[in-house]
């Protein structure tokens, strides 16, 4: 994760210039360098009991991090990197419940993708919809697979 201390400084300023809180989940090294007031950094945390508290989920669209959303009705800004992140961002968006936008993006780009994202009622209601049909329990995974694996138009 070679880019991953520079897209956390980018996104501290992002929270700066739209004045949010964040929580970053972030390697070790990254979260124990010295943050804003308006950022916590840990470096773990159970999403399930995370996401339901945030507005949204600013990450790489790895699968079991785009399912945990999923199940908790967060929203998502997804910056795909590489192996299958392409291709689950690009079906979290056909779901609706999601934006992607590039891990190279500057601050003010980032920024108004974020602030879109929160002010989008459309996803948020997706979000919720999404949230209804997930199960909880075991079934959860294949229903995931079952969302993610559709043909996308």
């Amino acid at each position: 994760m070679h880019h991953a201390a520079h897209f956390f400084e980018r996104m501290a300023q992002v929270c700066a210039l739209l004045h949010l809180q964040a929580l970053f989940i972030a390697p070790t090294d990254i979260a124990h360098r010295p943050w804003p007031a308006y950022v916590q950094a840990i470096s773990y945390a159970p999403l399930s009991q995370v996401l339901p508290r945030c507005a949204a989920l600013v990450s790489h669209p790895g699968i079991g991090t785009i399912a945990q959303a999923m199940r908790c009705g967060t929203r998502m800004l997804l910056t795909p990197y590489a192996f299958d992140h392409h291709d689950n961002a690009q079906r979290a968006v056909s779901l609706g419940i999601a934006h992607i936008v590039s891990p190279a993006a500057g601050s003010a780009s980032l920024a108004r993708r974020l602030k879109a994202l929160l002010e989008d009622e459309q996803i948020a209601s997706a979000c919720q919809i999404i949230q209804a049909q997930m199960p909880q329990a075991e079934a959860t995974r294949a229903l995931i697979y079952e969302l993610l694996h559709q043909p996308v138009d």
